[in-house]
């Protein structure tokens, strides 16, 4: 199981999702208050101001089925099609953020902006999740090339 190259690309996609999950998402400052958000809530200076349901949802679907997949090592399809459901995942977690950002944002004349890992670790979650793809199908070609030399 963990002689596969893929099975270390998806444990990275696992741990890029956790990480995402444990850090801020983006922050902000605009009239002298500084909002931030994380995987699970708007805070303004500190104090939580609203809860984001959506995001931990799909921050979590997107972090289970890579390391779903890791097990299911025998079953290359559903391999794939786990890694491929984690890719739609990790799309809809950053259409939820830019919908998150994008219903708070116009309020403000926003001044300071930092991103931090919960917005970056995705995107190589992302890639992870592209390459263990890349190297399951592989794995299926040389599967099936020695069923044909036998």
């Amino acid at each position: 199981m963990l002689q596969r190259v893929q099975t270390v690309f998806l444990l990275g996609a696992f741990g890029c999702m956790v990480a995402a999950m444990l850090t801020m998402v983006i922050a902000f400052s605009s009239n002298g208050i500084t909002y931030e958000m994380t995987a699970c809530v708007w805070s303004a200076n500190g104090q939580t101001t609203a809860q984001v349901w959506v995001l931990p949802v799909l921050g979590t679907l997107a972090m289970l089925l890579p390391l779903i997949a890791v097990f299911l090592y025998k079953k290359r399809k559903s391999q794939i099609r786990l890694a491929v459901t984690g890719i739609l995942a990790i799309i809809a977690y950053y259409a939820a953020v830019v919908f998150a950002i994008y219903g708070i944002a116009p309020a403000f004349d926003i001044t300071v902006l930092r991103v931090g890992a919960g917005a970056v670790a995705p995107l190589a979650a992302l890639a992870l999740n592209g390459l263990a793809i890349r190297r399951i199908r592989h794995d299926e070609a040389l599967i099936r090339s020695l069923n044909r030399l036998r």
